[in-house]
């Protein structure tokens, strides 16, 4: 009498589950456009991302910069429940982005500009959204009405859970938060603070309140700032797809252009230096052709 397969996969439906990733268009993960963070992570819809750094490194503003390259590359449409960072700031980096306006000098003329580019970004008005059944709810009510592509949620310390703050409540706030990107099809991410460190770096293990987030995400971002060149350290600590959509314990290192927040491995030039550099160019050209120029003694 042959035997029952009673809690495994048939032949028929492994073939099946192989074909839908086949078919995955995102099995490669989304790439972003930024080609150094593309060699190392390309997040995807469906997945749970989990960004943290140290205070100070930048997060908000990468984030942000990360989602107007996906809206400009692929119209990806974002969500923003952001409880700590004035909507303000964000429009001012977005003006900055696309405009190459520092704050000081935008006018609301520039904002009038970038309407547009605005129609990708909404932003909840977070006084009237605390906990995880109104997150989920408002969340799917922008899935439903506007097609949204990603969700930014920062941050995690701000959401009311069910009981005290502690490991195991975390934890099922997690895995309930895990849920609704593949519920949705859409990309969630996750702002979460470190704890304070003494001679840790930064890591998914040293999150903020529980170990839980780096076993619920399918990715976590770890963002340092290396003061001394004034950059900014990017590692995925987590792929939970790892080869398939990036190279997990792989750091690259980015500068942000401080005039259009733009950020790339090339390390801008601050006008002084400009100016430095093209006096030494003008006078090695001097040099160079007075040399040419001279006459040797009969």
């Amino acid at each position: 009498m042959e035997k029952q397969n009673k809690y495994g996969y048939d032949l028929t439906e492994l073939r099946a589950q192989y074909q839908n990733y086949l078919e995955n268009p995102y099995k490669r993960g989304v790439e972003s456009g930024l080609t150094e963070l593309d060699s190392i992570v390309r997040l995807s819809p469906s997945s749970f991302a989990i960004w943290t750094a140290s205070a100070g490194a930048g997060k908000t503003t990468f984030i942000n910069y990360y989602s107007y390259i996906m809206a400009k590359k692929h119209n990806w449409k974002t969500l923003f429940i952001s409880f700590e960072t004035p909507i303000y700031s964000h429009l001012k980096d977005f003006i900055q982005m696309d405009k190459g306006k520092s704050c000081d000098i935008q006018t609301i003329d520039d904002f009038d500009s970038i309407e547009s580019l605005l129609e990708n970004f909404i932003f909840v008005q977070t006084d009237s959204i605390s906990d995880l059944d109104q997150i989920s709810r408002c969340i799917k009510y922008y899935v439903d009405n506007f097609n949204i592509n990603s969700v930014v949620i920062d941050p995690f310390n701000y959401i009311n859970i069910d009981g005290n703050m502690d490991t195991n409540n975390i934890g099922k706030a997690l895995r309930r938060l895990a849920k609704i990107p593949k519920r949705y099809k859409i990309l969630l991410n996750l702002v979460a603070h470190q704890r304070k460190l003494q001679k840790d770096e930064p890591s998914g293990e040293n999150i903020l309140g529980s170990v839980h987030f780096k076993n619920m995400a399918d990715f976590i971002i770890v963002m340092k700032r290396d003061m001394e060149n004034n950059s900014v350290l990017i590692t995925a600590d987590k792929i939970r797809d790892n080869v398939d959509k990036g190279m997990m314990g792989e750091t690259i290192e980015l500068y942000m252009d401080t005039e259009n927040k733009h950020f790339s491995s090339s390390k801008p030039l601050s006008k002084g230096k400009d100016l430095e550099l093209s006096s030494s160019n003008l006078l090695k050209a001097s040099q160079k052709k007075r040399k040419e120029n001279l006459v040797p003694c009969a």
